[in-house]
């Protein structure tokens, strides 16, 4: 039998072409599955490295707590039932009165705080009385505002004393100011509460237009609206302390939108890629004047910006967790006296 030398051959190659086709095919598999891993990979990178941030973050903040919880307890001295003992006040030698301890150190940053902390020799008449240096006109309306600060309801703040004339009033507030009390009364008002919002540090975060920050699908609802900051938010500024790591951590969630605004100092705003925009990782700056929104001027009521039409973008807005201390803190000491009071 003679063997076709020519059909042989064909036979070999078109079972070589065969054999490197099914090689190419595995190569460009396992080359798929590689990708596929590798991109798992750097996707669990990022969440680990997110995860660590967090609680590097926690740790500082408990670190925070622990310090202040330190200086209040090193402030005040005094155990939790001094503190529930009266106080015997002369007012300017025209009246007499009691007051709980805990009524006049429940601003623990202020000086009036500290004075009456058992810490500080105070000046006393010739019946023991702590001798106050201002009249009742004065001091007793911001007795009455103390008791009523320890009662009061979140959602319904106690006001600031009010008084008959400006001169009195002035006269009030340069006690205040004496005590380190002026920004704890006249507070800066409670802040509207958020249906979404996110914790970082010190600060509450949320975004307008509303939105959770657990939306994972990049919406467009903020197209042509207009936005109100709520009272007691401000816009988030891009030259705050720590606003890299602060970005971060907001962008590595969706927010329903592709990109978060902030302002910058000059008024311009910049964007920065949620996890939602495929075009980069979270928290990447994607431009330093986006003109996604501008700022509309003579709002009747709070900041107010319009988003223009065709974008998925949402601006950043924060809130202080702990309101504004009380002025500033008088120096501790043991057995130091105070002149006056």
């Amino acid at each position: 039998m003679v063997l076709d030398e020519a059909a042989v051959d064909a036979l070999v190659s078109e079972i070589t072409r065969g054999f490197v086709r099914g090689l190419q095919e595995l190569v460009a598999q396992a080359n798929a599955e590689l990708e596929t891993r590798r991109k798992q990979l750097k996707s669990e990178a990022l969440d680990l490295e997110a995860s660590r941030e967090r609680l590097r973050s926690d740790v500082a903040n408990l670190d925070k707590e622990r310090a202040v919880l330190n200086r209040e307890r090193d402030l005040l001295g005094v155990s939790a039932g001094e503190q529930n003992d009266m106080v015997s006040l002369n007012l300017g030698g025209e009246v007499h009165m009691a007051v709980l301890r805990s009524t006049l150190t429940q601003c623990e940053d202020s000086m009036i705080a500290a004075a009456f902390s058992g810490r500080w020799e105070l000046p006393r008449d010739e019946d023991g009385h702590v001798f106050v240096n201002f009249g009742p006109s004065l001091f007793m309306p911001l007795v009455q505002h103390l008791r009523m600060r320890q009662i009061e309801d979140p959602e319904d703040p106690t006001p600031p004393p009010t008084f008959e004339s400006s001169e009195i009033e002035a006269s009030f507030r340069r006690m205040l100011k004496y005590y380190g009390l002026e920004e704890w009364i006249y507070r800066s008002p409670i802040p509207e509460k958020m249906q979404y919002q996110l914790h970082i540090r010190d600060y509450t975060y949320a975004v307008l237009p509303l939105q959770s920050p657990d939306e994972t699908v990049a919406l467009g609802d903020m197209s042509n609206q207009v936005v109100v900051v709520p009272r007691g938010w401000e816009v988030l500024q891009t030259d705050v302390e720590g606003f890299d790591s602060i970005m971060k951590e907001l962008a590595n969630h969706g927010w329903g939108a592709l990109r978060l605004c902030c302002q910058n100092p000059g008024g311009s705003f910049s964007s920065y890629l949620t996890k939602l925009h495929g075009g980069g990782t979270a928290g990447t700056c994607w431009s330093g004047d986006a003109r996604l929104l501008h700022e509309l001027s003579g709002a009747s009521s709070g900041q107010q910006f319009r988003f223009k039409g065709d974008c998925s973008a949402r601006l950043v807005i924060r809130v202080p967790d702990r309101p504004l201390g009380c002025g500033q803190l008088a120096s501790r000491g043991e057995g130091r006296r105070l002149a006056a009071i």
